[in-house]
């Protein structure tokens, strides 16, 4: 009996993800192209390229530069991981509805890229909401159901899709699809095919019942992670989705099937899902869409991911649960903390998020930088707040504020610690007389002045500012623990998209 395989398959050994969090640990193909009819991907491991190999396409594909809509789809539970194709079929404000096969969905997706190429710097990141598959999916591999729907957070009005077809799909034999995928670009078995490119493939429609559209090899064929891919009918902006690649027969070189969306069934479900309203807006979401996509808060952690310094520093934390140890961190990689902190409290500091993050952003320093609890503290971030937050965003002077009386000698000539210390030697001259903060500093011509930037009558008190908005507060010198939920976020990106290319150590799942 001929061997029929979905077309899940696991990441490449290498592909750009941490092991800091075990739940995403693979990006490439969510394999079950199973082995006879069990509903498994097969356990042995599949030999990964290294991360900038040149690969043949999808086997006899091209390259895609135009199917933006169409993403990989990673998961991970415990030691299995495996990746597959999706296709954004709509988006309603911050949530996108990807269009994917339900045995995509037997390991929970963890997160979505999306760009020509997934393991790239460039690709973009969207957090899972929720998924659905069919209720009538059972695991069969040739399944009549095996379609699902994945939500994620962090689209706006141009993220790129791909509507599904209206009803009747005007199908037939010999109809030419454009399919599109992650997958693997050698049969499965043969070693050197993994890939994390998007890649495309015109195959002319070969059978055809009310359930399935099926292909035969035609100098190429979809494999191993174009699982949930599409099969599209049409041009440009006349693409529609009429298939979602489900499974093959033997090694990718035979017949290939996608279930057809159009199967009354079928259809149903999708139109019930793409019906879901969007959830109430909670600091969660909100946050995990603002850090998603090309949003700019996605902007500062992909900073923060190509960097290897605060990638380390954010893997460090990761196993905080102390302030001592947060600090210990951050004297281990005292370069990283003004980029890493940008990452971290970016949803803190703008508009967004901030009305609903109210308890998760009290420990966010309000100025960047964890500033003392005590009186010229108090003072120096309600009278300085834009030099001391310029100083925090730099890693030199962030070094030379955060060392003291200790700072080395060179930190005075350092053009933003000076701004710090001029500032504070005007405007809150009496509460940091004896204060480091000070150290070099030298008063503006013509007096103290307040806040306002007025000058301050001879013998008034230094008027200071007390932290609004987020509820941030003015923390010790010792930093408070962040924000569990903040910390958790964070770290699922850090799971999801670390910097360098790391060999798995697991297996695909069985």
């Amino acid at each position: 009996m001929t061997e029929r395989t979905q077309l899940v398959s696991r990441p490449p050994s290498n592909a750009r993800v941490s092991p800091t969090v075990v739940a995403l640990a693979a990006l490439a193909a969510l394999v079950p192209i199973v082995a006879g009819a069990t509903g498994c991907a097969s356990s042995a491991p599949v030999d990964a390229p290294e991360l900038g190999a040149t690969a043949n396409p999808i086997i006899g594909g091209a390259a895609d530069s135009t199917h933006d809509a169409v993403v990989a789809i990673y998961g991970q539970q415990g030691a299995q991981a495996g990746a597959c194709t999706g296709t954004i079929v709509k988006t309603v404000g911050k949530v996108g509805y990807v269009l994917t096969a339900a045995h995509c969905v037997t390991i929970p997706p963890s997160i979505v890229f999306m760009g020509p190429d997934y393991n790239s710097a460039s690709a973009k990141r969207f957090a899972v909401l929720d998924y659905a598959a069919h209720p009538s999916y059972n695991g069969d591999v040739a399944s009549n159901y095996d379609v699902a729907v994945v939500r994620v957070l962090g689209v706006n009005s141009g993220t790129p899709v791909i509507p599904i077809t209206a009803s009747p799909d005007q199908l037939s034999l010999g109809t030419t699809l454009t399919s599109v995928g992650y997958g693997r670009t050698t049969p499965a078995g043969a070693s050197g095919g993994d890939n994390t490119t998007r890649k495309n493939i015109r195959l002319a429609v070969q059978e055809l019942d009310s359930t399935h559209i099926g292909y035969r090899f035609q100098s190429g064929n979809i494999c191993q992670g174009d699982s949930g891919g599409p099969a599209l009918r049409g041009t440009g902006t006349a693409e529609r989705v009429v298939g979602i690649h489900s499974y093959v027969n033997g090694d990718c070189t035979q017949q290939a099937y996608s279930v057809r969306v159009t199967f009354s069934s079928v259809y149903t479900f999708i139109q019930q899902q793409l019906a879901k309203a969007p959830p109430a807006e909670s600091c969660d979401s909100c946050t995990r869409a603002e850090t998603s996509g090309d949003n700019p808060c996605a902007q500062k952690q992909a900073e923060c991911f190509t960097d290897p310094e605060c990638e380390k520093l954010a893997e460090c934390q990761q196993k905080c649960s102390s302030a001592t140890c947060v600090t210990d961190c951050e004297n281990r990689h005292p370069r990283a903390i003004a980029k890493f902190n940008a990452a971290v409290y970016c949803t803190c500091g703008e508009t967004v998020c901030k009305p609903l993050c109210f308890i998760e952003c009290r420990s966010a320093p309000k100025c960047g930088f964890a500033l003392p609890r005590d009186a010229c503290g108090a003072c120096t971030e309600g009278a300085c707040c834009d030099a001391v937050g310029a100083c925090a965003g730099d890693a030199d002077c962030l070094l030379c504020l955060r060392a003291g009386a200790s700072a080395d000698p060179s930190c005075a000539t350092n053009k933003l610690r000076k701004a710090v210390a001029d500032c504070a030697t005007t405007k809150c001259k009496t509460e940091c007389a004896s204060d480091p903060i000070v150290e070099g500093g030298q008063p503006t011509p013509g007096g103290p002045v307040g806040p306002d930037g007025k000058p301050v009558p001879a013998g008034a008190a230094t008027t200071t500012t007390t932290t609004e908005s987020c509820g941030c507060e003015v923390v010790g010198a010792s930093p408070a623990p962040r924000s569990a939920s903040l910390a958790a976020l964070f770290g699922l990106a850090l799971g999801l998209a670390g910097r360098r290319a790391r060999r798995r150590e697991g297996r695909p799942r069985g």
